[in-house]
C-alpha cells in the first residue's frame, strides 16, 4: 500500500526526519527572532537582510535534501525556491481572506435574510465560511506538495486525495487541538510543562505528516522519480 510504503519511507531516513524536527523548529525560532530585529538604523536593516537571507536559505536547503530523500528526486534548490514562494503566497492569500470570515459571514446572513424572510445567524455562517477557507487552504497545499518533486501524476489519483485529507487531519488538525487544549492543571510550573510537552508532540506529529505527504505524493508517481544512479546507469557510466 503506498500509505504504509510512505510510513516506511519517512522512518527509513530517520536523519532526514530528524533534520526536519530540529531544523524547521529552529528556523520557526529564528523567524520569530527575525521580526524583533529593530529597524531604527541602516544597519539594523542590513542585519535584517543577512538573517533573512540566512533563514531562506536553510528553509529552501532543507526542502530539497528532503525532497531528494523521501521522492528520489534530484535536490534543485531552484524549483523548491519557486515552491515555497508559491506555497507562501497561497497560504497568506488565502489565510488573509480567511481572516475576514465573520465578515463574509455577517455580509451572507444580511444576504440570506432578505432572499428568504427570516432571520439568520451570523455566527452559525462564521462557522459555515471558517470552514470553507480551511478547506481551501489545505487543498491547495495538498495540490501543491506533488509539484516540489516536479510531478503531477497524484493529483489526478484519488486515493492520493483521500490519503491526504486523513493526514490532514490526523497530522495537523489534531495536534494543533492538542495544543490548544487546556487541561485545567493547577501551579505555574505544571502548566508550562504541560505547554511545553503538548507543543513538543504537535511539532513532532505535524513534521511527521509533512514528510509523509513527501513521500506518499512519490509513490503515487513512481515513474515520475528517477534517481541519480538510475540515470548514471541508463547513460552507461555504470554506478559508482
Amino acid at each position: 500500500m503506498p500509505e504504509r510504503d510512505a510510513w516506511k519511507a519517512v522512518f527509513a531516513k530517520w536523519k532526514i526526519w530528524l533534520a526536519n524536527v530540529l531544523g524547521g523548529a529552529g528556523l520557526l525560532a529564528a523567524t520569530y527572532g527575525w521580526f524583533w530585529i529593530p529597524d531604527q538604523k541602516t544597519w539594523h536593516l542590513a542585519v535584517s537582510a543577512v538573517v533573512a537571507l540566512a533563514i531562506t536559505t536553510v528553509c529552501v536547503w532543507l526542502t530539497a535534501i528532503t525532497v531528494a530523500a523521501l521522492a528520489g528526486a534530484p535536490a534543485r534548490f531552484g524549483r523548491c525556491a519557486m515552491w515555497l514562494a508559491t506555497l507562501s503566497v497561497w497560504v497568506g492569500l488565502v489565510g488573509w481572506i480567511g481572516a475576514h470570515a465573520p465578515r463574509h459571514a455577517a455580509w451572507l446572513a444580511s444576504l440570506l435574510t432578505m432572499l428568504v424572510r427570516k432571520p439568520v445567524s451570523p455566527a452559525a455562517l462564521a462557522r459555515v465560511t471558517d470552514f470553507f477557507w480551511t478547506a481551501l487552504l489545505w487543498a491547495g497545499v495538498v495540490a501543491l506538495v506533488p509539484l516540489v518533486s516536479g510531478t503531477r501524476k497524484p493529483l489526478g489519483i484519488l486515493r492520493y486525495w483521500l490519503g491526504a485529507a486523513v493526514g490532514v487531519v490526523v497530522g495537523f488538525w489534531l495536534p494543533w487541538r492538542l495544543f490548544h487544549w487546556a487541561p485545567g492543571f493547577e501551579g505555574f510550573s505544571v502548566q508550562v510543562a504541560s505547554v511545553a510537552i503538548r507543543l513538543v508532540v504537535a511539532w513532532t506529529v505535524m513534521v511527521t505528516a509533512w514528510l509523509w505527504l513527501v513521500a506518499l505524493a512519490a509513490h503515487y508517481a513512481p515513474c515520475c522519480i528517477i534517481r541519480a544512479s538510475d540515470r548514471r546507469l541508463d547513460a552507461g557510466i555504470g554506478p559508482s
